[in-house]
């Protein structure tokens, strides 16, 4: 590590990131008697992306879900929606699961929406069934809870902690983190049997994002760096639903729960209700990834809005029943001045999720002794596109899962051999630099790597990344600078991952669109990309084929 370390923490367990899928680590190991540290960039309760979900999830629960629903048709939706790119057994548990998921977060005093006493399920795109089970008060109230019961738990919360890397010992076992407070620029240390990645997702690489501020695809370089292999990196779900217009509300996601109303129209410049030439079946109720290539369309061919957006008519849309499923978001909209009552929105799609993400079991293990993954930062559950509502769920499971795991991991590991963030270079660096490169990744990722993709877009951003990695590695940091240097590092790393499998799938698959392989090819394609870190410190691609399970529900499904 860069200088002097301030202060050294030991612990059993050690998690990263204060979401949905950090939090219910924390707490199940804690209920699983282990000591535990839960470190994150904001304050408990109010960071990252959990905090700002719309608080739907998708489940199959006793005396909630419809007579006819099953394990087995949550199942069969996830393979249809994920274009069979999905790890059957991780799809399995979250859905058998999902009902105990849901009643672990009612015993922590999480509320569900309820008519006349009873919990209801909502019709959510893309499930066969009605299965979605609301926090009123989106995530903004559930996480609120949450922190609450985090800061009674007896685990030791680090706030204000930005991530620099996982600690390894001489085995390769990781044995904790280093982080830099933020404002004191203090170094913190944290030693850990089991260390837990729930950092979110990457949204944070791309300009227009609905992620929080911050959550910019590091946990997945961190992973790559530690020696875990990634999956599915190529998959990223663009939201259709988020804001272009006003300024101050920009990437905000306007809730994709709107789009399930019956009146609800989406037209473009011309007022034309333009899905009817992309879904003339599904309309506005098709899947994120179609709905996102189709607005992308109508925006780059000139039928989009002077704000780069399109509209989004909800005036006809019963105001009370937008209450229910939006919350706090008409809120906000009505406190910047906009009135869905009176006006069509303007919206655009933005990065909104990454489907891929650290190759993990059942239990969150990855093939790095000591290291588990959670949340957006464990890969194979949601295939090449996400079911709606699916985050969370895969958040609710997954995180108690990880976390329990963890909790039983034996043996202390060795001393940290280094830290992998070290600075070779001798320029020192200025923060504006930091804000330069970081403007490059995005820049890079938009026009290589959004919506649609192509060979030759795709081989210059990786010359691009390759070019801000060498200017990284050409740094030294002032000591208040320690954790952007980290972060830009490990954003390339993550942005080198995801552009090699963009390039190496020569198909269009759920959310990956090659403009240059349009078609879907499951004779040659149906198989996930794996990626490891390859010699000389760089992201090195390989093809899995899927398991037989799957190709056989795509040869059932061919016209899925």
């Amino acid at each position: 590590m860069f200088g002097g370390i301030v202060e050294e923490i030991r612990t059993d367990v050690l998690v990263v990131g204060g979401g949905l899928a950090g939090t219910l680590a924390a707490l199940a190991a804690r209920e699983e008697g282990a000591d535990v540290c839960i470190a994150m960039k904001g304050e408990a309760g109010l960071t990252g992306n959990s905090a700002r979900a719309g608080g739907v999830f998708a489940t199959i629960l006793d005396g909630f879900s419809l007579p006819d629903d099953s394990v087995e048709t949550m199942v069969a939706d996830n393979f249809r929606s994920g274009w069979f790119m999905s790890d059957p057994a991780l799809v399995r548990t979250v859905a058998a699961e999902s009902g105990a998921a849901i009643e672990r977060l009612r015993d922590y005093v999480v509320p569900f929406l309820e008519k006349n006493g009873r919990m209801t399920p909502t019709k959510l795109p893309g499930h066969t069934y009605p299965r979605g089970a609301r926090v009123p008060g989106g995530g903004p109230r559930m996480m609120m809870i949450l922190g609450a019961r985090l800061a009674q738990s007896g685990a030791r919360v680090l706030e204000d902690l930005s991530f620099i890397g996982l600690l390894r010992d001489v085995g390769g076992r990781v044995v904790g983190a280093d982080f830099q407070e933020e404002g004191s620029g203090v170094l913190v240390r944290v030693h850990a049997r089991a260390t837990v990645l729930a950092m979110g997702g990457l949204g944070g690489m791309y300009p227009i994002t609905t992620n929080a501020p911050g959550v910019a695809g590091v946990g997945y370089g961190a992973a790559l760096d530690a020696g875990a292999r990634l999956r599915d990196m190529e998959f990223v779900q663009f939201t259709p639903t988020a804001m272009a217009h006003p300024p101050q509300l920009r990437g905000r996601n306007s809730g994709g729960m709107a789009l399930s109303f019956p009146e609800t129209r989406l037209r473009n410049s011309l007022n034309e209700r333009f899905m009817a030439r992309y879904a003339p079946d599904d309309m506005e109720h098709a899947k994120r990834d179609v709905l996102s290539r189709a607005m992308h369309r109508e925006i780059v061919e000139g039928r989009g809005t002077e704000n780069g957006g399109l509209y989004l008519d909800l005036t006809k849309v019963s105001y009370e029943g937008l209450r229910d499923v939006m919350g706090e978001i008409l809120d906000d909209f009505e406190a910047a001045g906009v009135d869905v009552r009176k006006e069509p929105i303007e919206i655009a799609p933005a990065a909104h999720s990454c489907m891929g993400g650290v190759i993990i079991d059942t239990n969150g293990r990855t093939d790095v002794e000591g290291l588990f993954a959670a949340g957006e930062n464990g890969g194979g559950l949601h295939g090449a596109n996400r079911l709606a509502s699916g985050g969370l769920t895969v958040c609710a499971v997954m995180g108690d899962r990880a976390g329990r795991a963890a909790a039983h991991v034996t043996g202390e590991g060795g001393p940290p051999e280094r830290n992998e963030g070290g600075a070779r270079g001798t320029d020192e660096a200025r923060e504006e630099q930091f804000d330069e490169i970081e403007k490059e990744i995005r820049d890079v990722m938009f026009s290589a790597g959004g919506i649609e993709r192509a060979s030759e877009a795709l081989q210059d951003g990786v010359e691009r990344i390759a070019a801000q990695k060498e200017r990284i590695e050409a740094m030294t940091p002032a000591g208040s600078l320690v954790s952007r240097h980290a972060q830009a590092r490990l954003m390339c790393l993550t942005a080198e991952a995801m552009l090699g499998a963009m390039l190496m799938r020569a198909e269009s698959r759920g959310a990956h669109t090659r403009s240059d392989y349009p078609g879907r090819d499951d004779e040659n394609w149906l198989a996930n990309i794996h990626v490891s870190l390859g010699a000389g410190g760089a992201p090195a691609h390989e093809k899995a084929p899927v398991p037989d399970e799957l190709r056989e529900a795509a040869v059932s499904h061919a016209g899925a």
